[in-house]
C-alpha cells in the first residue's frame, strides 16, 4: 500500500520518491506517482531503466562484499527499498559492514534516518556531490569509514544531476583520490544514446521533472561516462548497458548501445 497523501499536507514530488515509485516502493505520494506517470508518457523506458539500475547495484554490491569490502559510501542514496539497499544486502553475509548514505535532499535524509535502526553500522547524512570535500570531512563519514581500508563508493544514478560535466568529473576524481587501493567505484548513468538531451520527448519530460523537483538531469554518452573511471581498472564486462551486467558474453555491436537507457560499470583502484 502506498503512503496516503492528506489534502493540505500533501508533499511535493521529489527525485527520490519518483524513483521509489518506479521501483514499486511504498515511500511515495500522489505527486510523485503523477510526475512519474507523466514522464513515462514521454520516456516509456523510464521505469524499466530504474529497475535495471537497481538490479545492477544489487549485483555490484554483492560482488564487492564478496571481494571482502566491509564499508560503503553511497552518494545519492535515495530512499531505501527493502532488500535493495546496501545494509540489507550485507546483513546476511557480512553483518559487520558499515554504510553511510548521502543525499542532498533533507526530506530524503530524514526518511533514511527513520528507517535505519543500527547507527553503528548504517547512518545517513545530508551533503552534496557538488562539494565532495564536505562529504569526506563530515563527522559521520569520518566515524564510520576507515579510509585506510578498502571502500565501496556508490555513485548510482546521481552524476546526471550535475549538469556541468567538468564539475561531475572533478567530483568523481576527488572522491576516488581519497580511496585506498583495493576500493571499488560503482557508477550508473542515463545514456544520451537512448535519451538524446535535445530530443522533443526528453525536453518535454524534463520540463515536467524540473517543474516538480527543481532538477534537470543530463544524460551522457558512453565515452563521457567511461571517463569517470579514469585511473581505475574497469571490471568485466566493462561499461555496458545495465541489462548486460554479468550476463554471458555476447558479440559486441560496432557501437555501444544502451537498451535499458543506463550505462553501468565498476572500477577497481589498484
Amino acid at each position: 500500500m502506498h503512503i496516503t497523501d492528506h489534502g493540505p499536507t500533501r508533499k511535493p514530488a521529489t527525485s527520490a520518491r519518483i524513483y521509489d515509485s518506479y521501483l514499486g516502493g511504498v515511500h511515495n505520494f500522489p505527486a510523485d506517482r503523477h510526475t512519474a506517470d507523466t514522464i513515462s508518457t514521454y520516456l516509456p523506458r523510464a521505469a524499466n531503466a530504474a529497475r535495471a539500475n537497481r538490479a545492477f547495484v544489487r549485483h555490484a554490491v554483492r560482488d564487492i562484499l564478496g571481494a571482502g569490502v566491509r564499508q560503503f559510501l553511497d552518494i545519492g542514496a535515495g530512499i531505501p527499498t527493502p532488500d535493495h539497499n546496501v545494509h540489507d544486502l550485507a546483513r546476511t553475509t557480512a553483518p559487520d559492514t558499515r554504510v553511510v548514505y548521502v543525499d542532498s535532499d533533507s526530506s530524503t535524509v530524514a526518511e533514511l534516518l527513520e528507517r535505519l535502526s543500527d547507527p553503528e553500522h548504517a547512518d545517513a547524512i545530508r551533503s552534496d556531490l557538488r562539494t565532495p570535500q564536505t562529504i569526506l570531512t563530515h563527522r559521520t563519514v569520518r566515524r564510520m569509514i576507515d579510509f585506510t581500508e578498502p571502500v565501496g563508493l556508490l555513485l548510482a544514478a546521481v552524476l546526471h544531476y550535475l549538469p556541468d560535466t567538468d564539475q561531475a568529473h572533478h567530483a568523481v576524481a576527488y572522491l576516488t583520490e581519497a580511496l585506498p587501493v583495493g576500493s571499488y567505484v560503482v557508477i550508473s548513468h542515463p545514456a544520451a544514446e537512448t535519451y538524446p538531451p535535445q530530443s522533443p520527448q526528453y525536453t518535454a519530460a524534463m520540463r515536467t521533472y524540473q517543474q516538480y523537483t527543481g532538477h534537470h538531469p543530463t544524460p551522457r554518452d558512453h565515452d563521457t561516462v567511461q571517463k569517470f573511471f579514469a585511473g581505475l581498472q574497469l571490471l568485466d564486462p566493462g561499461l555496458v548497458d545495465a541489462h548486460h551486467w554479468h550476463t554471458p558474453p555476447a558479440p559486441q555491436p560496432a557501437e555501444p548501445t544502451a537498451e535499458s537507457g543506463v550505462w553501468v560499470g565498476v572500477g577497481a583502484k589498484t
